[in-house]
C-alpha cells in the first residue's frame, strides 16, 4: 500500500532537489554579474569613449588605495619577485614580506600576457564562484531539508542589515541617514567582497575550508583517529596558507578553533578532548606560519609601520547591531536556545561569540577580524528558525511534525528577503553612482594616466618619486618605482611625510625665491629622490614651479592644458649641498 505513496514522494523529492539547484545557480550567476556591474559599467564606458578626457583605472572608488597596493604586490610577482619590498615608502627595509595569493596573481598576469587589473578581477569572479560553492556545501552540512538549505545559502550570501532598509526610507521618505558599519567593512558582508576585493575572498574560501574540516572530528563521535588527524592537519594546513596573504583572518578563525570543543564540551557536561586533540593538531601545523609573520612584523620595519599605521576599530555595539541586521536578531534567538541546537550548529555559535570578543579585544585592527561573521549569523538565523521559531508556530497550530521540504522555513526567509537584499542593492548603487562622476580615483585624466606610465621608461629600478598622496598611490603599480607618500598605512610616518610633501610644493607670492630650497634640497637628499612629479593635485598643495629651480631639469611633459598638464623632473643630486644636522628635514 506505502508503495505508490513512497514513489510519489520520491518524485516529489528529485523536482524539489532539482528546484534546490537551479535556485543556487541562478542565485550564484545573478549575483556575481551585480557584484561585477560597476566595474563592467566602468570597463564599457572606457571602451565606448563615453569620457574621451578621462580614463578609468579599473578600481571602484572605494578603498581605491587599497587596490593599487594590490596591483604592486602583483606586478613585483609578475617581474619575478617571490619576496617583496614596500613600494609606498623611500624608507630603507628587507625584502622579506611574503603575499602567496598576489604572488599567484602575478604569476597568472606573467604567463597569460595579461594586464595586471584584468587578472585582479577574474580573480575576484572566479574566487566569488569558489566561495558560493562553499557556501552551499556549508548550507548542506547544517540542514538537512532542501527548503532549509536554500535559506540558508540565501542569508550567507545576501548578507544585509537595518541599514538598507534605512536607506530607503532615507531616499524615499527623507528619513535621516542612519551610520552602519555595513557601508564601509566589506569583512562582514560576501556581497561587498564580491564587489571589491579578491583576496577577502580567497580569505573567506580559506576559513570556511578549515572550518568544514574540523567540522567532522569536532560532531562525529565514529571518526577514526587516523581520520581526525588527517582533517586537522589538512585544517591546520589551509591556515598556514592563509596566514600569508590575509593573517587577520586566521586569528578569527583559531578564535573558532578553540572556543568550539569548549562549547561543545560545556552544552553536553564533559571535557572535550578528542574535540581538543583535532584543534591541537592544526594549530601545531599552522604555527610555523605565524612565528614567520610575527618575525617580518617586527623586524620589517616597513612591515612594522604598516602594522602601528593600520588601526581599525570595531564599530560601537549600536552601530554594529545596525550591521548584523535581522540575521544578528536571529542568532540572538538561536544562541538564547542553544541546548536544542544541533552540534553542528553549536559551533556556529563558537564562531559568533568568539569573534564578537576578538573584536573587542584592544588591537589596533579590530574590524579587520570581523571577516566571517555573516557566515555565522547566516546559519545560526536559520538555525533559529528551524529549531525555535518553526516548531512554536507547529504547536500553535497544533501540527506535530515538520514538513519534509523545510517549505516553512523557505518561506520565513523570502519574507525577509526585501531586508537582507535591501544593502547590497545600495551598495551597487553607490559604486556605480560614484564612477559616473567621471572623479578620481575611480577616473584619471588621460595626461595623468600616461605620464605615470611613461615612468616605467626611468632608470634605475625602483627609484623614489616625490608626488602628492594622490599621485603617489599610482606610481608603483602602473612603474614599479617608489614613492615617497601614497598609503596611509604603507607609507613610513604616511602624516608626516604626507605633511613634508605638501611643504615641499607650497609656495606663494610672499616667498622669497629659493626662500625655503636648502630644506628641499635636504629632503630630496635625505630620501634619496631622483624625480618629481607635478600635476593638477601637486600644484593645489602650492605654487612650487620645479621649473624655476636650476638643480631640478624636465624630463618629459604631457598635456597642453595647463590645468591638466603633467611634467616630470629628474633631480640633479649632484647638484644639491650636502645636508648639515641642523637642516635636516623631520623623518
Amino acid at each position: 500500500m506505502n508503495g505508490p505513496r513512497s514513489s510519489s514522494v520520491t518524485a516529489v523529492s528529485s523536482r524539489v532537489r532539482l528546484l534546490e539547484w537551479i535556485f543556487v545557480i541562478l542565485l550564484s550567476v545573478g549575483v556575481l554579474a551585480c557584484a561585477s556591474l560597476p566595474w563592467i559599467w566602468g570597463e564599457r564606458a572606457q571602451s565606448l569613449g563615453y569620457n574621451p578626457e578621462s580614463v578609468f583605472t579599473g578600481s571602484l572608488s572605494t578603498y581605491a588605495d587599497d587596490a593599487t597596493t594590490y596591483w604592486t604586490w602583483m606586478r613585483q610577482a609578475r617581474d619575478g619577485r617571490f619576496f617583496m619590498t614596500d613600494l609606498y615608502t623611500p624608507d630603507a627595509h628587507p625584502r622579506n614580506y611574503v603575499n602567496l595569493f598576489f604572488w599567484t596573481l602575478g604569476k597568472v598576469a606573467a604567463v597569460t600576457g595579461q594586464d595586471l587589473v584584468t587578472v585582479y578581477h577574474l580573480s575576484r569572479v572566479a574566487l566569488g564562484a569558489l566561495l558560493l560553492g562553499l557556501l552551499y556545501l556549508l548550507s548542506a552540512k547544517m540542514f538537512v531539508r532542501p527548503g532549509e538549505r536554500m535559506a540558508c545559502f540565501f542569508m550567507l550570501v545576501m548578507t544585509g542589515g537595518w541599514g538598507g532598509a534605512a536607506g530607503y526610507m532615507e531616499r524615499n521618505f527623507s528619513w535621516s541617514h542612519v551610520s552602519s558599519p555595513a557601508w564601509w567593512t566589506p569583512e562582514m558582508s560576501t556581497f561587498f567582497s564580491l564587489m571589491l576585493f579578491p583576496h577577502f575572498l580567497a580569505g573567506f574560501a580559506a576559513m570556511l575550508a578549515a572550518v568544514l574540516l574540523l567540522l567532522r572530528p569536532w560532531t562525529d563521535e565514529n571518526l577514526p583517529v587516523s581520520s581526525l588527524r588527517l582533517r586537522s592537519a589538512a585544517a591546520g594546513g589551509v591556515m598556514f596558507l592563509l596566514t600569508f596573504f590575509h593573517p587577520y583572518d586566521v586569528i578569527t578563525v583559531m578564535g573558532v578553533v578553540w572556543s568550539a570543543p569548549l562549547l561543545l564540551g560545556l552544552v553536553d557536561r564533559r571535557l572535550p578532548w578528542r574535540e581538543l586533540q583535532a584543534s591541537a593538531v592544526a594549530t601545531a601545523v599552522w604555527l610555523p606560519a605565524f612565528f614567520y609573520n610575527l618575525y617580518i612584523f617586527n623586524s620589517n620595519p616597513a612591515m612594522r609601520a604598516w602594522d602601528l599605521q593600520n588601526i581599525m576599530i570595531t564599530p560601537e555595539p549600536a552601530r554594529l547591531i545596525i550591521a548584523l541586521g535581522p540575521a544578528g536578531l536571529l542568532s540572538l534567538v538561536a544562541i538564547l536556545a542553544l541546548p536544542r541546537l544541533a552540534p553542528r550548529h553549536r559551533v556556529m555559535v563558537a564562531w559568533l561569540i568568539s569573534t564578537l570578543v576578538i573584536i573587542h579585544l584592544p588591537l589596533r585592527f579590530q574590524r579587520r577580524m570581523i571577516g566571517g561573521i555573516q557566515f555565522a549569523t547566516g546559519v545560526l538565523a536559520v538555525a533559529a528558525l528551524v529549531c525555535v521559531i518553526m516548531p512554536l508556530a507547529r504547536r500553535l497550530g497544533r501540527r506535530r511534525t515538520a514538513g519534509i521540504f523545510g517549505v516553512g522555513v523557505a518561506v520565513a526567509v523570502l519574507l525577509l528577503a526585501p531586508l537582507q537584499m535591501a544593502t547590497p542593492y545600495y551598495l551597487e548603487d553607490i559604486e556605480r553612482g560614484r564612477l559616473n562622476m567621471v572623479a578620481y580615483p575611480g577616473w584619471l585624466l588621460r595626461e595623468e594616466y600616461e605620464a605615470l606610465h611613461r615612468l616605467e621608461e626611468l632608470q634605475p629600478a625602483e627609484s623614489v618619486i616625490l608626488s602628492s598622496y594622490e599621485m603617489g598611490n599610482w606610481i608603483p603599480p602602473y612603474s614599479g618605482h617608489r614613492c615617497v607618500i601614497g598609503h596611509y598605512a604603507l607609507t613610513v610616518d604616511a602624516e608626516g611625510k604626507k605633511a613634508a610633501a605638501g611643504r615641499f610644493f607650497a609656495g606663494g607670492e610672499m616667498e622669497p625665491p629659493g626662500s625655503d630650497d636648502l630644506w628641499r634640497q635636504d629632503f630630496l637628499r635625505r630620501w634619496s629622490v631622483r624625480y618629481i612629479f607635478h600635476s593638477r593635485y601637486e600644484r593645489k598643495l602650492g605654487s612650487f614651479d620645479p621649473a624655476t629651480r636650476p638643480w631640478l631639469e624636465h624630463i618629459y611633459g604631457v598635456g597642453e592644458d595647463p590645468g591638466r598638464r603633467v611634467d616630470v623632473y629628474a633631480v640633479r643630486l649632484e647638484e644639491i649641498p650636502a645636508a648639515s644636522a641642523s637642516r635636516m628635514p623631520s623623518p
